[in-house]
C-alpha cells in the first residue's frame, strides 16, 4: 500500500474511531466532569482536528487505480439523483430532529413529520447517500476511504443511536412506573413464530427421521403446540432474568 494511502486509512480511522468513542462509551464520563456545553466543544474540536488530518491526508494520497472509468456521463447521472436525495435528506433533518443537541424530549409524542416519515435517521443517510455519489464519480481507493469513513460513521452510528435509544426507552419505562405513573409494556413474541418451526422440523427429523410433509398439516401444527408448551416460557424467563418489567 502507498505510504500516501497508508497515512489516509489511519486518519480515517481516527476520524471514525474518535467519533465512536467520544459518542458512547467516554460520552457519560466526559460530560459529568466537563458538563454537557463542554463535552460539545471538545467533541467539536476532536471532530475538527480529525476531519482536517484525513483532508489533508486525501490531498497528498495518490490517485487511481480506478475501479471502472472515472466521470462517466452514467455515473454522473446517477450522482446527481443520489446527491439531490441527499439534499433533501439532509435538509428536512434540521427540522423537528430529535438528535441534535438542545432537541432532547422536544420531539416526544409528537407523530413524525416531513423527511422522518421516510427514515428515523435522515441526515445519516443524506450523509452516506453523499458518499456513495462521490465514490461513483471517483471510484478510486483513495475516494473510497474517504467516503467510505463518512459512509461507516453515518451507518455505523444510526445503528447505535438506535440501541441507545432502546435502553433509555427500558431505563425509562422502569423509573416512571416506580414513580407511580401508569405505564403499559406488552412484550412481543411473535418473531418467534418462524424459528419455532425451524426448530420443530429438526427435532422432527432427527428423532423421527421425517419432514413435516410426511407427517401432514395437522400433526405438524400438534408437534409445534407440543413444543409450545414445553419450550414457549423461555422468552418471558428470559425477560425475567433481564429484570424486565413486562405488563
Amino acid at each position: 500500500m502507498p505510504l500516501g494511502l497508508s497515512a489516509l486509512v489511519s486518519a480515517a480511522v481516527l476520524f471514525v474511531g474518535t467519533h465512536f468513542i467520544l459518542s458512547h462509551p467516554a460520552r457519560a464520563p466526559l460530560v459529568a466532569k466537563l458538563g454537557e456545553k463542554g463535552f460539545l466543544a471538545l467533541y467539536s474540536l476532536v471532530a475538527l482536528i480529525t476531519l482536517g488530518g484525513m483532508g489533508h491526508a486525501f490531498a497528498k494520497a495518490p490517485r487511481g487505480p480506478w475501479l471502472f472509468e472515472p466521470m462517466s456521463d452514467w455515473a454522473w447521472i446517477v450522482a446527481s439523483v443520489l446527491t439531490i436525495i441527499a439534499l433533501v435528506l439532509l435538509v428536512g433533518s434540521f427540522r423537528g430532529n430529535p438528535a441534535l443537541p438542545g432537541s432532547e424530549g422536544k420531539a416526544a409524542g409528537k407523530e413524525p413529520a416531513g423527511v422522518f416519515l421516510i427514515t428515523r435517521h435522515p441526515m445519516m443517510w443524506g450523509i452516506a447517500i453523499w458518499g456513495a455519489a462521490h465514490i461513483l464519480v471517483m471510484p478510486d481507493a483513495r475516494t473510497f476511504v474517504f467516503m467510505g469513513a463518512f459512509i461507516v460513521l453515518a451507518l455505523a452510528g444510526a445503528s447505535l443511536q438506535d440501541k441507545k435509544k432502546e435502553q433509555h426507552f427500558y431505563i425509562e419505562l422502569r423509573y416512571k412506573r416506580m414513580l407511580g405513573h401508569e405505564t403499559l409494556w406488552i412484550p412481543g413474541q411473535d418473531h418467534a413464530g418462524i424459528a419455532t418451526q425451524a426448530k420443530v422440523e429438526q427435532k422432527i427429523f432427527s428423532e423421527q427421521g421425517k419432514t413435516k410433509h410426511d407427517l401432514g398439516r395437522e400433526a405438524f401444527i400438534d408437534e409445534i403446540w407440543k413444543w409450545k408448551e414445553e419450550y414457549g416460557s423461555h422468552i418471558m424467563e428470559q425477560f425475567k432474568k433481564l429484570g424486565d418489567s413486562c405488563d
